[in-house]
Parts: C-alpha cells; sequence; structure tokens
C-alpha cells in the first residue's frame, strides 16, 4: 500500500545508509572532545546532519575512529518525507547496521511503534514488536501488531505472525503475511462481503487477492461462496497501455452443490493500430443461458434479460472511412440469437462542395457517399442486404430570419431472403425555421424582464420508388412549434428559465388529415420543484389520448442539528386508446444524518396502481470514529438482499493498486 508505515520506515530510518558518503555535520549547545579516545560528545540541543538526513537529541556520542553515533534522550530523526521519534539510535557508518528503539512515526492518518528497529550489511530491515493503527484515541480502538517485520530492500516485506485488536481483543491473525514495499501498486487481499438474500442464502463474497503483475497488468482472484447454489471461483484479468490498449477478459467457474458445472466469460477490448484504425471487442459466453443472470447483481440484466457480443474493425482507407462490425444478440429467457457476420460500412466523409465560397447561400453544400453491406442471420431466417447511398445537403438563409435545409439522398438496395430484390429509392426533402423574440414592457415583482423564444418550424420530403415497384409519395409535412419563457432578474441580472411548452403534428397528404397533437411542456417552479408533462390530443374527436406527468423535487429538512435531504419524483401515466390504461409510480430518496453518528439513505420506486415496490434499497452507516460500519438492504421485485461491511475509514484510499490491509475495507 502506497504510504504504507514499513515503507515509511525502510525510506526514513535508514536512508542515512549512505551517509559515509556526505559529510558529517555537528552541533550542539555543549561539546566535549577526547582527541586520545576519538570520542565527540554532544549535549543540549544535538543536532547531527548527514545530508538530507537530520538527527536531533539531548546527548550524542560519537566515536569518530569508529564511525559509530549513539543518540540519547527524546531523539527525533527529520528527513524529507517524514519525521520519527524514539528513545535512542545506534548506527555505525562502516558497518552500515543500524538499530533504534522506541520509535514512533505518523504517516498519512496514522501512526506506526517498532520497539527494535535493525538494519544488516545485507540491505534487509528487521522490525520487532511492530504496532500500527489509525485510530487518534489513547488507548487506540484498535491496532496491528506484528511480533517481526523483515523488509527486504526495494522488494517485500515479511510479517510473521499479523494480529488485529479491537480494544486490545484479538479478532484476526494471521501465521504470516508479505507485500510489496514498492510505492507503486502492489499485490494484497481484498475486503470481502458478507450478507444474505432469498436466491443465494447466506454469502461470502469476493474473497480475494490481487495480483499486481507488472505496471500495465494485473489480474484479481475471487472466491464467492453461497448457501444456496455453491462455490464461484472469479479470474479478472485487466491490462492498460495508454493510448494504443486496453481491456479485460474475466471468466467464473461454478460449482454447485447440485453437482452441476456452470462456466461464464466476458470481456472487451480497444487497441488503436496503424495512426487512425480502432479495434473494439466486446463477448460474453456461457455454459448456459441461465447463468448469467443467476451470477449476475446487475439490475439491467434482470429487466433486458439479453446479452450481447460485437467485434468491430475502423480504418480509414485512403480517404474513405471504413469499418467492419461482427455481432451477437441472445435473449436469455425466449432463446432467440440474432447474428450479423459482417455488417460492412465504407463512406467517404461529408465533404464541402464550395470550400472557398461559404459567404454564398450555396456554400453549405456537403456531399456523402458509402456502401453497407449486412449478413445476418436469427432463429428462423437468413438476410444478405447490400446498399448504396449518398446524399447531398445544404443549409443557408432565405432571408434575415428564415432558414432553409434541403436533402437529397438515394439509396439502392439489393437483399436476398427467401429471394432475391433489389429496389431503388430517391428522397428529397426540405425544412425550413426561425426564431422570433418577444419581451415583455414593465417589470413584475422582482423580474426585470420576461422573454417569449417562438421557435417553429415545418418540414416535408416527396419519395419515388424503383425497379421493384414504380411508387411516388409525400410523406407527412411535420410541423412543430417551440415556446420558451425566460425571466432577467432585476437583483443580478442572471437569466432563469421559467417554462418551455412544445406542439408538435403532421399533415398527412394523400388523406388530408392532421395526426395527433404530441405536447411537451415542463417548468421549475424553484429551486426544488420541477415539473414535467407530456400528452396527446386528437385534434378530431377532441380529446386526449393520453398523459404523463413528472413532478421531482429535493430540498433539505433540518433534523438532530444535521440535515436531511428528501427527494421526490412523482410520475402518472394514462393512455385512453388502449382501454384507458393507467399507472402511476413515485420514487422516494431520503439522505442525512437521523443522530449524531449514524447516516441513513433510503431510495424505492414503488407502483401506486398495483400497491407494489418495484425496488427499494436501505443504508444505514454507523460512525464508530476511526471504524465505519455500513449495512445495506436491498429488493427488486421478489428478489431481496441484505450485506454489511466494516471498514477502517481513516487509511488512503488506494487509486492504483490494492494493499495489505484492504482485507479489512480500507
Amino acid at each position: 500500500m502506497k504510504n504504507s508505515f514499513f515503507l515509511s520506515i525502510f525510506l526514513l530510518l535508514f536512508i542515512f545508509i549512505n551517509a559515509n558518503e556526505n559529510p558529517i555535520e555537528f552541533s550542539s549547545k555543549k561539546m566535549v572532545y577526547f582527541d586520545k579516545k576519538n570520542i565527540v560528545i554532544l549535549n543540549d540541543d544535538v543536532m547531527l546532519t548527514m545530508g538530507n538526513l537530520k538527527i536531533k537529541g539531548d546527548s550524542l556520542i560519537f566515536y569518530t575512529e569508529k564511525n559509530l553515533a549513539k543518540c540519547f534522550d527524546s531523539v527525533e530523526i527529520i528527513s524529507k518525507s517524514r519525521n520519527i521519534k524514539c528513545d535512542s539510535v545506534y548506527y555505525s557508518m562502516k558497518s552500515k547496521k543500524g538499530v533504534l528503539f522506541g520509535g514512533e512515526s505518523f504517516v498519512e492518518k496514522g501512526t506506526f511503534k517498532g520497539n527494535i528497529i535493525t538494519q544488516d550489511s545485507n540491505r534487509v530491515l528487521r522490525v520487532y514488536d511492530v504496532r500500527f493503527t489509525t485510530c487518534d484515541r489513547n488507548p487506540p480502538h484498535y491496532y496491528f501488531s506484528a511480533k517481526q517485520v523483515k523488509m527486504y530492500e526495494d522488494n517485500y516485506a515479511l510479517i510473521r505472525p499479523l494480529i488485529m485488536y479491537v480494544h486490545d481483543i484479538p479478532v484476526f491473525y494471521a501465521p504470516f503475511w508479505f507485500f510489496p514495499v514498492r510505492e507503486e501498486r502492489h499485490s494484497g487481499f481484498l475486503v470481502p462481503n458478507i450478507g444474505a438474500g432469498n436466491t443465494e442464502g447466506k454469502f461470502v463474497k469476493n474473497i480475494s487477492f490481487f495480483w499486481a503483475i507488472n505496471p500495465f497488468m494485473d489480474a484479481t482472484f475471487s472466491a464467492n461462496i453461497t448457501e444456496y447454489r455453491g462455490i464461484e471461483g472469479v479470474v479478472d484479468f485487466e491490462y492498460l497501455l495508454k493510448p494504443y490498449l486496453e481491456g479485460n477478459v474475466k471468466g467464473a467457474y461454478i460449482k454447485e452443490f447440485s453437482g452441476n458445472s456452470r462456466w461464464r466469460i466476458e470481456g472487451n477490448h480497444k487497441e488503436t493500430f496503424l495512426g487512425d484504425g480502432n479495434i473494439i471487442l466486446n463477448g460474453k459466453f456461457s455454459s448456459d443461458n441461465q447463468v448469467i443472470e443467476d451470477y449476475n447483481d446487475s439490475v439491467l440484466i434482470l429487466i433486458d434479460k439479453e446479452v450481447y457480443s460485437y467485434l468491430s474493425i475502423s480504418k480509414r482507407l485512403w480517404k474513405f472511412n471504413s469499418n467492419v462490425v461482427f455481432e451477437n444478440m441472445k435473449n436469455l429467457e425466449s432463446g432467440y440469437f440474432l447474428n450479423t457476420v459482417p455488417t460492412f460500412n465504407i463512406s467517404l466523409p461529408s465533404f464541402q462542395l464550395f470550400s472557398g465560397l461559404s459567404n454564398r447561400w450555396y456554400g453549405g453544400t456537403y456531399f456523402n457517399v458509402g456502401e453497407k453491406i449486412v449478413n445476418k442471420y436469427d432463429t428462423l431466417s437468413h438476410t444478405f442486404k447490400n446498399s448504396l447511398n449518398s446524399s447531398l445537403t445544404s443549409s443557408f438563409k432565405l432571408s434575415k430570419y428564415l432558414n432553409l435545409n434541403h436533402s437529397l439522398s438515394a439509396s439502392h438496395n439489393y437483399t436476398y431472403d427467401s429471394l432475391f430484390a433489389q429496389d431503388m429509392n430517391m428522397m428529397n426533402g426540405v425544412s425550413i425555421n426561425t426564431k422570433l423574440y418577444g419581451f415583455t414592457r414593465k417589470p413584475v415583482f422582482n423580474i426585470k424582464k420576461i422573454r417569449h423564444t417562438l421557435s417553429p418550424s415545418i418540414g416535408f420530403s416527396y419519395r419515388n420508388y424503383y425497379i421493384s415497384q414504380d411508387t411516388s409519395y409525400f410523406s407527412p409535412i411535420s410541423i412543430s412549434i417551440n415556446n420558451l419563457f425566460e425571466a432577467k432578474l432585476k437583483k443580478n441580472e442572471s437569466v432563469i428559465k421559467l417554462f418551455n411548452i412544445g406542439l408538435s403534428s403532421s399533415y398527412s397528404v394523400s388523406n388530408s388529415k392532421f395526426s395527433n397533437i404530441s405536447i411537451s411542456a415542463d417548468t421549475k417552479i424553484s429551486h426544488f420543484l420541477n415539473l414535467r408533462g407530456n400528452s396527446s390530443f386528437d385534434p378530431y374527436n377532441q380529446l386526449f389520448q393520453g398523459y404523463s406527468i413528472s413532478a421531482s423535487s429535493n430540498f433539505g429538512v433540518p433534523l438532530f442539528k444535521d440535515t436531511l435531504s428528501f427527494g421526490l419524483v412523482y410520475n402518472i401515466n394514462k393512455t385512453i386508446d388502449v382501454g384507458g390504461l393507467l399507472s402511476q409510480t413515485i420514487s422516494i430518496d431520503i439522505d442525512g444524518h437521523l443522530t449524531k453518528g449514524w447516516a441513513i439513505n433510503y431510495s424505492n420506486r414503488i407502483d401506486i396502481t398495483k400497491g407494489d415496490i418495484i425496488e427499494q434499497r436501505i443504508s444505514a452507516i454507523r460512525d464508530l470514529h476511526c471504524w465505519e460500519l455500513s449495512i445495506n438492504y436491498t429488493t427488486f421485485g421478489s428478489l431481496y438482499r441484505v450485506d454489511a461491511n466494516l471498514h477502517i475509514k481513516k487509511l488512503p484510499t488506494v487509486q492504483v493498486g490494492k494493499g495489505l490491509f484492504d482485507i479489512f475495507g480500507f
């Protein structure tokens, strides 16, 4: 672990192993020199300096002929990285051996003590009777104890044995332990998770060992034991070499108590090659469809019941962009699958036809051409399709206020399913849009001015089909109007959004009818309340075909000197054209402190119409000074799970690797 106390001992206590290579300087208020015995005795504010290392103390004896120093009484060793206090220090510059008695140092968020520390000529550090804790109480609530630590320079430390004490009661024992002392990420055990659920029974998960293979690769070996299912072994291998290569492969083998053996493998890979080439791979494979659902805690897997695998290779060939994709989709419930082997795309990037004439009306004209080949088959059929597509798009101003967008596209399709077929179609589309602004003339309360932005848009297209059929028709004309109301405040000139209303519909030329009018609106009444609504209106029957209303809020409630944050989202949906079905859901999120020591979080989603709790999570976190206890209860439908974690909260968070004490969760 980075900044571990054993590493601090090594870096700090015996940085002066090369002290004989640096000039030695002494200072004190009193000094006595015995010439015949080659002894220097210093008293009162003694300072010995050897390069970047300084030793302070009340008394020091230096044997100049033997290059041996002894420092006594209130000794402090000072270096660039750390200070250590001890009772006394003995060090021989000649043999490069040293002994420290009663050492104590403060590392980041913790304190370590070692009664005796020695170093031999083989660059091996030995620490006896070691104690370490992050608790600042005296006596501490907990500490780790070891009889002996043997540390090999720039390599690893061997601990024999390791005992964890809580209120001087031993709660964990290991006959030996080892870990690297390098500052980069390194290997170690991770925190396990214990709990219970109705599908798994009691469980212990994430009994893991993290192996830092090298600066670019690592692997995690885990075991999960569940009461109802069995034992699962998991290997998770990760690699990262930015910006060229990254990915991971995760495999699991399960031996169930029923005697069944099951497995699953998943992974992803991303690679950059030849400058602008890219390979993206994502795959999921299993012994059976149900194993991914049985041994996955993700709610999305439980809902979708689908797994998706693909391989994508992209490369720029001359001036063309090319892409090949292999895909596989499998429904875990129905067994339906869809394979695409492959989809091939090649296209010429859109380019401006008149790049030097951007200020002209036709300057914003772009052209694109590409070909797409798809070969796919599913549970029942096989389809091959080849499409050649081209498009010409332009955008310019008709006047000061009107913008026009025009697109002309053509495609030729050759399809083989059960029969051969080919067709060609052309589409010519035009849309016109603008923005109109209106302002209030007089201030209202603390509002200086209200601005209304009206954004109307109209668009239509004409399609022609050839070869397999010779038809042409106008697509429905789309119409939309968006209304945005904003206010500028008097006090600080800031602009806030009041509300937004959008209307959209379409007109069919063939049957001379308008479609239902879609209406959407949203507003933020205050800083803690949001309202959003959607509806559909039939202009001929003059009836609303359905609606959806959502209200969300988040505000603080003072409670026991702390603030309780309360979030609420209410949704109501009604669809009239399918029998007047009504659904109502409410989501609640509460976060805060009930007491000084207990923090809580509660979230849920409830179907009010059916009276069912769709999902909920309750978390309670107890502050135990240097420890933190978290208890979690989660439900999803008929499934539930409860688990607990106890970890030491003051140790630094490990960002790039895991270390020795991660087994306790910190």
